[in-house]
């Protein structure tokens, strides 16, 4: 049969305009924001929505977004052949490099260019553009600042200058190293994120200092199809391909380019709308975005109203691999609105487990064999104690059963018979063939042995012989 599971059609995100430039359609639903609480509430209150993927760590990849069927009842056993999505992750502190900036203004001006910085992230293929907003200012009560890129907006191909298809998703670190940052605040926190052995740069605007860090993750993924399987719950277990087998053929529902750019586009909401944010951790972003970055030991042993001229609390970045981590839990929950029909279905093939009924039973039938049973039970147990029990059917019990009749010298006299008397009909062959026995037999086969007891209990029994 078939089954009609999530989609990522062509163009169902970006879509081509005069002058080769790609934007996002303006009624894209769902908007990234719904995809980034999605996060929130799978990482920080452990909520699942929809689907959850079971030990979907196989061979390079260590996670899977699988796209599922809109009208599959989760108590339903089934399975289905489907594109998925492989993870093969890594997240790694890019080098900068300023190509263009644009910030000649106070941080405190009313006039100020959207864009204060363009970057080069050296070795990545990747120009991003880091908006004024993006820069703390010691109006805001706070000295750093993290962000996660729009892909849509401040994130370009450094070659092509496109937008870039392989799915990155591009934070900008930001700390303000000048004391015009904070001269003037009053019981803020001083958060400091510790740069050590994370490649930065310098950027002066006119009254202030910064440092700019740049981390960048990338799913690396593959889209292969795999089989799918559900035991009626809402857990899906994704197939592994037998060692020496061949892949199975593309089904088509999951477009490279469009999944590639939505992973980076469904993260994009990352720093306002996963969860609250809040004065502990002013600038940083959303409770998810912090957990992620520091950790949830660093960020929950932060200690609200401490004055920044007397103390400071220095934050240290998770090591690459646990960031990788953190990514790929964060991209399997941020795809799956996307994933789940929302964008579009198609048709791929499969099959529900369906009960097959073998026999019918019924109460009345259930009690009229259990009575049965136990009266045969009953039987065999009484037969256990009847009269005559244990009398054996042996040659023995035989013999001296025939003793008083005719039946021995009748044998006698026919074996006498059949070994003595001469049968000119019978050919040498036939003696050769049959027994004196069987000769015997032959002969008495018309005679009949009974047994007759009288009417009394206790008379005895007496074999009879008598002809046909």
């Amino acid at each position: 049969m078939a089954f009609s599971v999530g989609a990522i059609p062509p163009l169902s995100l970006y879509q081509p305009v005069a002058g080769g430039q790609i934007v996002l359609p303006a009624s894209f639903s769902p908007a990234p924001g719904y995809a980034a609480a999605i996060v929130w509430a799978e990482r920080e209150i452990n909520l699942t929505y929809s689907f959850s993927v079971l030990d979907d760590s196989q061979g390079v990849y260590s996670g899977f977004v699988v796209p599922t069927p809109p009208l599959l009842n989760s108590t339903v056993s089934a399975r289905w052949l489907t594109d998925v999505i492989g993870f093969n992750p890594y997240c790694t502190w890019a080098k900068p490099n300023i190509t263009v900036t644009a910030f000649n203004y106070t941080l405190n001006s009313t006039v100020v260019p959207d864009t204060a910085v363009t970057v080069h992230l050296v070795g990545l293929d990747l120009q991003v553009s880091v908006p004024s907003s993006y820069f703390p200012v010691y109006t805001s009560f706070f000295i750093s600042s993290i962000n996660v890129h729009d892909t849509t907006v401040t994130v370009l191909n450094y070659t092509t200058g496109s937008l870039p298809t392989d799915g990155a998703m591009v934070m900008s670190v930001i700390q303000c190293v000048s004391t015009n940052c904070t001269e003037k605040a009053i019981d803020i926190t001083g958060l400091f994120i510790n740069f050590t052995d994370v490649p930065s740069m310098r950027f002066s605007s006119i009254d202030a200092d910064y440092e700019l860090g740049f981390l960048v993750c990338k799913p690396n993924l593959t889209i292969e199809t795999r089989e799918i399987r559900t035991q009626g719950s809402m857990t899906l277990e994704v197939q592994p391909l037998a060692d020496g087998a061949s892949p199975y053929p593309r089904q088509g529902n999951l477009d490279w380019t469009q999944t590639s750019l939505l992973v980076a586009f469904s993260l994009s909401a990352l720093t306002s709308d996963s969860g609250p944010a809040s004065s502990a951790w002013n600038g940083l972003g959303s409770v998810t975005q912090t957990h992620f970055m520091f950790g949830k030991e660093q960020i929950n042993s932060i200690r609200t109203s401490i004055n920044y001229e007397n103390t400071t609390v220095l934050l240290k970045p998770l090591s690459t691999d646990q960031l990788a981590q953190g990514y790929t839990e964060m991209a399997k929950a941020s795809m799956k609105p996307y994933v789940s029909g929302l964008l579009g279905t198609s048709y791929v093939p499969g099959r529900i487990a369906t009960v097959e009924q073998i026999f019918v039973s019924s109460l009345p039938h259930v009690v009229a064999s259990t009575v049965l049973i136990l009266l045969l039970l009953g039987m065999a147990v009484a037969a256990q104690f009847r009269t005559g029990r244990g009398d054996q059917f042996n040659l023995t019990n035989i013999a001296a059963a025939l003793a008083d009749t005719g039946l021995p010298a009748m044998v006698k006299r026919a074996k006498v018979d059949v070994v003595t008397q001469a049968r000119p009909s019978v050919s040498r062959s036939r003696w050769l063939k049959n027994s004196v026995g069987e000769e015997v037999s032959g002969r008495l086969g018309n005679w009949k042995v009974f047994l007759e007891r009288a009417a009394k209990e206790d008379a005895v029994e007496t074999l009879h012989i008598s002809q046909e």
